[in-house]
């Protein structure tokens, strides 16, 4: 269960406490980053304040859902999203600054307590390592993200006391790389493999080991394109991958997103929610607008496309996520809607108090992974179709079968599994772009893709604040 003490304080500013009589000059409740860190529950504290972050990625589907063929917005009145949706968004785009703007401030968040927990007197050196590697990790995902949506993004590791100020060029993507890699090998050396009840939620050694996988495997593809890390990635995916596959994964496809299995199983790292302290309010963006379906005004920002239902075999039970109707939740009358929307993440959201998790790395996630992993290395092996029939199998589908595909249909048909079992959760436009088939896909349904659309603008408010930043080729 996820009801512990770590929800309550994960969210927490606590590098700053507001000051009683701001005329005081020697105010004692205002805790500077050179005073607060001297013990461990403060150096625990300010780690936890960088997991708040993690929220950035529940409501990141502006950029890694409505630009693809998964998706088409909802609710046409919101003029940004529309935007998202039909690729003609530009440097101005609030996503797009949002987005950049809070990534970077977690990421200074993680800094800080990277450069000052080592100086803590009171704590043994496996204390240290192990908080210093859960900042290490969140710095290393935050930048992840940075660098897929942007490119080459400046590369900052030291904390600064006001970012806004901060002129710094932008670095090679590479170079960013490099930095991720480092700071979650870190993490996969230095981090437990398990926390109390209390503590669930907290990245662990495994959820680092698994991260580290992804990331080898996009830089393997684009925009990096180094082979070598198929072979990478695979040797972490083998030895921390369960036997047989489908040990870690839920039965029932409707298992998946119930409270009592959240960070159970499947679920390896979840954005922790609690209704009435940090509610997620993120179904009443995918429920379709003003319906009565929820206790709540909901706005249907988001809704799949005729397209991508049309990729579901009629079999498949994970069509379910789909519906063109739903009853009133006050008077039970079926409600007809203009389109089918997303119900995978559906919350009635009584008073307006949604308590779901939000997924950031989930098994059926890695085994799709794996199977994409070995057939770049060679196709044909058992492996890879084991790992992806365990996903189909759940989904209530039959095996593929080896003498079916060669390696270029197969490498298809796990980008088009990947799209249907990881749909809404933030992964389609990361797994189009880097495997090349973006602006295919895009194309197939009528939207204008180019080679620009690879990358997002650099948000112009900080080309305006940071002369040293420069725009992406084509904005």
């Amino acid at each position: 269960m996820k009801k512990n003490i770590f929800i309550l304080i994960l969210f927490a500013t606590v590098l700053c406490v507001s000051c009683n009589d701001f005329l005081e000059e020697n105010s004692k409740s205002t805790i500077t980053t050179e005073a607060f860190y001297q013990d461990f529950k403060q150096a625990e504290s300010s780690v936890y304040a960088i997991y708040g972050g993690l929220t950035i990625f529940t409501w990141a589907y502006p950029l890694t859902d409505l630009p693809t063929d998964e998706a088409q917005t909802g609710y046409a009145g919101d003029i940004i999203l529309t935007e998202m949706a039909n690729l003609t968004y530009n440097a101005n785009n609030s996503n797009l600054k949002d987005r950049w703007q809070q990534l970077y401030i977690y990421i200074n968040r993680a800094n800080l307590a990277i450069n000052k927990i080592p100086g803590i007197s009171d704590m043994s050196d496996s204390q240290k390592n192990s908080l210093i590697a859960e900042a290490r990790f969140l710095r290393g995902l935050y930048y992840f993200y940075l660098v897929r949506w942007f490119g080459d993004v400046p590369l900052v590791l030291d904390f600064t006391e006001n970012i806004n100020s901060l002129n710094v060029a932008r670095d090679a993507k590479e170079t960013v790389y490099e930095s991720i890699v480092g700071d979650l090998k870190f993490a996969c050396n230095n981090l437990p493999e398990s926390y109390t009840s209390a503590q669930i939620g907290r990245v662990t050694r495994k959820a680092a080991n698994f991260m580290l996988a992804k990331v080898y495997i996009t830089m393997a593809g684009y925009p990096c394109k180094q082979t070598d890390k198929w072979q990478m990635a695979v040797n972490i995916l083998k030895s921390n991958l369960a036997s047989p596959f489908s040990d870690y994964l839920f039965d029932n496809i409707n298992d998946l997103w119930l409270e009592g299995n959240e960070n159970t199983k499947e679920h390896i790292l979840s954005v922790q929610y609690l209704s009435g302290v940090v509610n997620n309010t993120v179904s009443t963006a995918f429920a379709p607008r003003s319906t009565g379906i929820q206790d709540t005004q909901s706005y249907g920002f988001i809704a799949p496309t005729t397209e991508y239902i049309n990729t579901f075999d009629q079999k498949d039970s994970r069509l379910q996520w789909f519906k063109a109707e739903y009853p009133n939740y006050a008077t039970g009358k079926i409600i007809k809607f203009d389109k089918p929307y997303c119900f995978k993440f559906f919350d009635t959201c009584e008073g307006g108090m949604c308590d779901m998790n939000w997924p950031i790395l989930r098994y059926a996630d890695v085994l799709l992974l794996y199977a994409e992993a070995l057939n770049e290395i060679s196709y044909g092996n058992s492996a890879a179709f084991g790992a992806i029939n365990a996903v189909r199998n759940r989904a209530g589908l039959s095996n593929l079968n080896i003498s079916d595909y060669n390696q270029e249909s197969f490498r298809k048909e796990v980008l088009a599994e990947r799209g249907r079992e990881m749909c809404f959760e933030g992964s389609r436009w990361f797994d189009l772009v880097r495997t090349g088939t973006f602006i295919e896909a895009l194309t197939k349904i009528g939207r204008q893709a180019s080679e620009k659309h690879l990358l997002f603008p650099i948000p112009q408010r900080e080309i305006d604040t940071n002369p040293e930043l420069t725009q992406n080729s084509g904005y």
